[in-house]
Formats: C-alpha cells, sequence, structure tokens
C-alpha cells in the first residue's frame, strides 16, 4: 500500500518550502497532481482498520490564478517644448513735479459789480490764460454778458483793459476798449 500525504490548503501549500521560488503556474500544477494522488489513495479504500470502504469527500479548492502584470507606459516626445518670455517695458513713473503756482486775481465786471476772486496758474492776464474760480483750478470761469476790469473803476469811466473769456476759461481778449454803459 502506497499512502499519499495530504497537500493540505493551497495557502499553506504555496509558501511550502519546496515550492518557494518557483513560477506560480509549476506550483499550481504540482498541488493539483497531489491533490489527485491523495484523493486516489482515499478512493481504494486500503487505509484504516476493517478493511471497509470509507466515504469519500472531496476536498479540491476552486483554485484561479491571476497572474499580475503592472503595465508601464513611457512617453517620449517628439518635440521638447520651449517657453519664450519677452519683457514689456512698463515706463517707470516719474514723480510728479510739484503744484503749480496759483495766482489769484480781482475783478470787477462792468456794471455788473464785484466778481469773486479768480485763480490762474499765469502770473499774468494776457490771451491764452485759463480762468478759475477756484483754487484747485478745476471750475473754469465764464461769463456772458460783461467783460472783466482788474481792480475797481465808476462804471462812467472808459476801460483800456476790458477782458474776455470763452465757456472753457480761456482769455480770448484783453484789449476791450469801450465805455462801461455801451
Amino acid at each position: 500500500m502506497n499512502l499519499v500525504n495530504n497537500p493540505g490548503l493551497w495557502q499553506h501549500f504555496v509558501n511550502r518550502y519546496d515550492n518557494v521560488g518557483r513560477p506560480i503556474m509549476e506550483v499550481k500544477q504540482k498541488y493539483l497532481t497531489e491533490i489527485n494522488a491523495y484523493e486516489s489513495t482515499l478512493a481504494q479504500g486500503n487505509f484504516g482498520v476493517g478493511g471497509g470502504t470509507a466515504p469519500i469527500v472531496s476536498t479540491i479548492p476552486s483554485i484561479t490564478v491571476t497572474p499580475s502584470v503592472t503595465p508601464t507606459i513611457s512617453v517620449t516626445p517628439s518635440v521638447t517644448p520651449t517657453i519664450s518670455i519677452t519683457p514689456t517695458r512698463t515706463p517707470t513713473p516719474t514723480p510728479s513735479a510739484s503744484p503749480p503756482t496759483v495766482y489769484s486775481f480781482s475783478f470787477t465786471s462792468c456794471c455788473a459789480g464785484v466778481v469773486p476772486t479768480l485763480y490762474s496758474s499765469s502770473p499774468s492776464i494776457q490771451v491764452g490764460v485759463y480762468l478759475y474760480t477756484n483754487i484747485g483750478l478745476t471750475n473754469p470761469f465764464y461769463q456772458t454778458d460783461h467783460y472783466l476790469v482788474e481792480g475797481s473803476f465808476d462804471c462812467n469811466q472808459q476801460t483800456y483793459s476790458g477782458i474776455f473769456t470763452n465757456p472753457t476759461g480761456l482769455v480770448t481778449s484783453t484789449t476791450h476798449n469801450n465805455y462801461c454803459g455801451d
């Protein structure tokens, strides 16, 4: 009588000293061979006392071997991108000059009385100069019905320095010659 040892469970069989390091498919084939030989011995019934046949219990586990393969992908670009940075020159702001000097002038309006103080960035009144009603030089002076005369005068006097401005505050004439009553 030839007795064959039970190979045991698959999980233990693959870690047995004589199977370690072998390819998995070879270990699977060896396991199936040993389990079949063990079951054949049981099927012959030549074991135990009394000489009868014992019921055969199948202990063949279902084994599925899935090879573990990790794919590796390597990509080599055919064109190496180049990065080009072109700086844009931004002009450096220069500190602004100190605020302009502001000059004030007192006028009389012919036959209309005293006009509030007017302001300009020019030290003298001449054609091409702007006149403003505020010291910040943002509100242009414009008078449509009378011309301006520097200082004060009697309405019956003749004047030779009458000043006119346009709607932007620009002095357009400084030589208006007229009697105030005209």
